[in-house]
């Protein structure tokens, strides 16, 4: 674009090999440096949105109430009565205004230097935060979104095994249909009360944070001996574990063979379509 001012951005989640305890948080960080490359003064807003969970995720229970939290994290703590939400906010006590999602709406885009869509119990929430940069002046922003629900739901129709068979192969028929599935307890709920818990933790020590991913990844990307193309792979393929991967804490309806410091972990075959643990 011909703005004077440009935008880049690193964006991060913990995955860290051998800390299975740290790589199990909900949450990401945004890291947005803004760069004047004019020879005068600069100033705007910047903002971030997000449309919270969807009915079927927040069970049915869409009244959400937004919070706003001052502190080394400031944003929006936003949850209903279930325990289900997320904190949207910035590190640092940075002045930021807070309101509802953007969505698609072009005008309340076009509208975020001076006001932010009024909050009203919806799921979703947005952060805003205005800046002023010299002539070649640099800054770096730091968003953080944290979420957190304490179960998720199977349902499906698992299939059954009728012990029949049909010219030597074994015939399995569909179970009966769950009306409410099972739910099972997610591991990360051991380890942080909640969105605001997991938020504050990335803010007290995004730093540290970083460097132990940046770390682990260089000393894959400094094998000179492997091509790059496979460099870049066995870093980035590793996304499959967090993206399909599902972690519950050995809870009813998990059998008691499972036990409390392993709970039970399976990965997704598919997160689009034909999903098969």
């Amino acid at each position: 674009l011909d703005s004077p001012v440009s935008v880049s951005l690193r964006a991060w989640s913990l995955f860290i090999p051998g800390d299975v305890g740290m790589s199990n948080t909900p949450g990401a960080v945004f890291e947005v440096r803004l760069r004047n490359t004019s020879d005068s003064p600069q100033s705007g807003s910047l903002a971030f949105s997000f449309p919270g969970p969807s009915p079927q995720e927040a069970y049915g229970d869409c009244a959400f109430t937004h919070a706003h939290i001052d502190g080394n994290f400031t944003g929006v703590d936003v949850y209903n009565g279930r325990g289900i939400g997320y904190a949207l906010g910035v590190i640092s006590q940075e002045s930021i205004r807070t309101g509802g999602d953007l969505g698609l709406d072009g005008g309340s885009w076009s509208r975020i230097g001076s006001e932010l869509p009024v909050t009203a119990g919806q799921p979703g929430a947005s952060v805003a935060v205005d800046f002023e940069l010299p002539a070649g002046g640099v800054r770096t922003i730091r968003l953080v979104l944290a979420w957190y629900s304490p179960e998720g739901e199977a349902a499906g129709r698992p299939m059954v095994d009728d012990q029949s068979w049909d010219n030597g192969w074994r015939v399995m028929k569909p179970g009966l249909p769950s009306s409410a599935g099972r739910r099972y307890a997610h591991m990360y709920a051991a380890r942080y009360r909640d969105a605001l818990d997991v938020a504050e933790m990335l803010a007290d020590h995004h730093e540290s944070l970083l460097g132990r991913i940046l770390a682990w990844q260089q000393v894959i990307h400094g094998e000179k001996e492997l091509p790059a193309w496979l460099r870049d792979s066995l870093v980035n393929i590793l996304h499959l574990v967090t993206e399909d991967g599902f972690w519950a804490q050995s809870k009813p309806p998990i059998p008691e063979w499972a036990r409390p410091e392993d709970g039970l972990f399976g990965m997704n075959e598919s997160p689009r379509g034909c999903p098969q643990i």
